[in-house]
């Protein structure tokens, strides 16, 4: 990571749309415990400690308010339950594989929308869905950036340095797609060579959709996305998070 990551090359994708070319800003991403204050009254400094709960979130996205089919105000107006962000941060250039990256299994809990400089905008928040883990980590990498894929591809190996034992998590948006079948994986390796599955997603490219993966346990070293064509073509973005 370097000190290169500018609005200008973020992406944002809400299930299997992309909505980058409407996106103006946001206000926050979330990654935090709650506090509890455990301060005596004779004591001459507040002690906190946490409360166990982490609180994630993307608030204040704010979009122009398109309303061609697949753009902002046609996805965000709905108000989705349960909806899969991503929010991908390039490094000088638009994402890669490695790029730091946010992704949640979130519920949009506004489309609330007016003006800002007299262009119309649709605003949204992002919280975690009930029942999501509130364990996991929404800070993790770019596994495999929006390409459009005819053929079996497996993403470029992410080496994250160490393994580790809590489990992850995983977003796949599948933003075009022909019609066609692939199954789509995320693979672990200790050496960068000999490659196990680590998860599988159930969406098979057959149309524009979403999915979010978990699993629990060893994540080893080296990871990866994989898609396995039979027919067709489609354009996937992967982001991976270990918890």
């Amino acid at each position: 990571m370097a000190k290169n990551h500018l609005l200008r090359w973020a992406r944002l994708y809400a299930n299997g749309f992309d909505l980058s070319g409407d996106a103006r800003t946001f206000a926050s991403v979330e990654n935090m415990l709650g506090e509890i204050d455990l301060t005596g009254w004779s004591e001459a400094v507040h002690n906190f400690i946490d409360d166990g709960y982490r609180q994630v979130g993307l608030r204040g996205f704010q979009a122009l308010l398109n309303d061609a089919a697949g753009r902002a105000f046609a996805i965000l107006k709905t108000n989705p339950t349960g909806v899969e962000i991503s929010l991908l941060l390039g490094g000088g250039a638009e994402p890669v594989a490695g790029d730091p990256a946010y992704l949640l299994g979130a519920a949009q809990f506004q489309d609330r929308a007016g003006l800002d400089g007299g262009a119309f905008v649709i605003n949204a928040d992002f919280l975690p869905q009930a029942g999501v883990a509130t364990d996991h980590n929404p800070w993790g990498v770019v596994l495999h950036p929006a390409t459009s894929l005819s053929a079996t591809t497996n993403g470029s190996t992410i080496d994250q340095a160490a393994g580790s034992t809590n489990g992850a998590h995983a977003n796949l948006h599948m933003t075009a797609s022909s019609g066609g079948t692939w199954a789509f994986t995320v693979e672990h390796s200790t050496n960068g060579s000999a490659w196990s599955t680590l998860m599988a997603f159930t969406i098979n490219g057959s149309a524009i959709a979403s999915e979010r993966a978990t699993v629990t346990g060893t994540v080893n070293r080296y990871v990866r996305a994989v898609a396995t064509r039979t027919s067709g073509t489609v354009t996937p973005v992967f982001t991976f998070a270990r918890n």
